[in-house]
């Protein structure tokens, strides 16, 4: 599995978000991406306001306010699709 979070450097929700997926990544096994959107215009048009959002395996499982049972439960719901 693969996460994707868009956001950007000083976004406390941000820093915030990569701590929750820190903390579950031993307990699903997945991969993190980070993505800044500042370094792509088409992104930080998309995202400015919104971040961070969170993508697995393309499909979007949060933004703004990440929090760990949720997280928890769109990885575990993956899990079972698998």
């Amino acid at each position: 599995m693969t996460v994707v979070v868009y956001g950007k450097q000083d976004c406390p929700l941000c820093s915030k978000a990569l701590a929750a997926l820190e903390h579950l990544r031993p307990e699903f096994g997945f991969r993190i991406d980070y993505v800044d959107v500042t370094r792509d215009p088409e992104l930080l048009a998309r995202y400015r306001e919104a971040i961070p959002v969170v993508l697995l395996d393309g499909r979007e499982i949060a933004r703004l306010r990440v929090t760990i049972p949720a997280l928890r439960a769109a990885l575990a719901g993956a899990g079972r699709r698998r």
